[in-house]
């Protein structure tokens, strides 16, 4: 992820914001305008005010910031007589074991606006009073009765039918385009809803007591970041930064991406210090990676000699981030076959133009000399030396 996306509390316009939380890894992306975008569809929010229709994610208006300094986000738009909220982050209702996108829009305005949901697919769609869904599985789940049902060939087309209140009282289908479920929205009042990425529709309207509050879930980031013992900058901007590189390390570790991708997210828990705090996310990521050596010592990957480089590195940094001795004693034997496949002379040129493999050794060497292994150590330096007279 790049690193701009935490380089202000403001988010930029084409911002992809990854949406998870600890368990799930990553759920969708949040664009531009709060929009909740998954490979299938999309779904985002609108407001009908006293002059028109209004889309956050085209309005000139539209800001979004983090909300103190965790992976919670939120979208504010103008309005003629004030502005409309709306604040994004994964939480789970009590109970369920499947994460979902919680979607709350609250009217800061004087007087009543309408608030839509909007559904995009190419896919079978419905709108009906329990939500929005696509092909058959409830993916937005609403609280707020009262409400009208709309579905057209584009977005474009939508936001007609709206200004003209083509609204319907039955539920409407359709295949491909947008479908959309309207409701009022009075002074300081909030609508919920929750958006189901990977499942988990009840087919029934939304309990909002079933959830968390938006202040109960930034609470809870806040404390997932702070039992991470890193050493944060003197600049508050800064230690906003690391805070939130923290929170989307947690979240985009998964012990089901490529070997490469588990390697380096091992690798970055470990350097930030997640590991006692967070040890049973790299246990699992380091078993992980270990499963994935093959008998030769490399490491299974679509570059099976650059994921053999990440995985001795992550190795390396397990043991620097503190699992016991033990433990890392474990990692000796794998650390040692993987150096032993990776350096052989007939990869040695292959394995020059790896990035930091040198370094890697040298470290890995470090590693093999604490568990007292000096003379495999040995071999990992000779390596690293070797490498670096190539490379000049």
């Amino acid at each position: 992820m790049s690193s701009s996306l935490f380089s202000t509390d403001q988010l930029q316009t084409d911002s992809q914001v990854p949406l998870g939380d600890l368990d799930s890894g990553v759920l969708a992306t949040l664009s531009h305008g709060g929009v909740v975008r998954h490979p299938s569809w999309s779904v985002q929010w609108w407001i009908g005010a006293e002059d028109r229709w209004h889309r956050p994610d085209v309005e000139p208006s539209t800001r979004q910031r983090w909300l103190k300094a965790t992976p919670v986000v939120e979208s504010v738009i103008k309005i003629p007589s004030g502005s409309a909220v709306c604040t994004t982050a994964v939480a789970r209702r009590g109970g369920s074991e499947f994460p979902g996108v919680l979607s709350e829009v609250r009217n800061d305005s004087p007087i009543p606006v309408g608030c839509a949901r909007v559904l995009a697919s190419s896919g079978a769609m419905l709108a009906d009073e329990r939500g929005l869904f696509f092909e058959g599985e409830q993916v937005v789940s609403v609280t707020r009765g009262q409400l009208r049902f709309a579905g057209a060939e584009s977005l474009d087309a939508l936001a007609e039918m709206l200004a003209k209140e083509e609204l319907s009282t039955e539920p409407v289908a359709r295949r491909g385009g947008v479908v959309a479920v309207v409701a009022p929205l009075p002074h300081t009042a909030t609508a919920a809803a929750l958006v189901h990425p990977v499942g988990g529709g009840t087919n029934a309207i939304l309990d909002r007591a079933a959830l968390p509050t938006s202040d109960q879930i930034v609470a809870g980031w806040q404390r997932h970041v702070q039992a991470v013992g890193r050493v944060l900058p003197d600049d508050p901007r800064d230690s906003d930064q690391v805070s939130l590189a923290t929170a989307f390390t947690l979240i985009e570790a998964s012990a089901e991406a490529d070997t490469a991708a588990v390697a380096n997210s091992l690798e970055a828990l470990c350097r930030i210090g997640a590991w006692p705090a967070h040890s049973y996310r790299c246990a699992e990521l380091l078993t992980e990676l270990r499963n994935r050596q093959r008998l030769n010592g490399s490491f299974e990957g679509e570059n099976p000699l650059g994921s053999t480089v990440a995985a001795i590195s992550a190795m390396s940094a397990a043991w620097s981030a503190g699992i016991s001795y033990e433990s890392g004693a474990t990692l000796v034997g794998p650390i040692a076959a993987a150096h032993h496949w990776s350096s052989k002379k007939r990869r040695f040129a292959e394995l020059a133009a790896v990035p930091h493999a040198a370094a890697t050794f040298l470290a890995a060497a470090g590693t093999l000399e604490d568990l007292g292994q000096p003379e495999v150590a040995s071999t990992l330096v000779a390596t690293a030396q070797s490498l670096r007279v190539r490379n000049g």
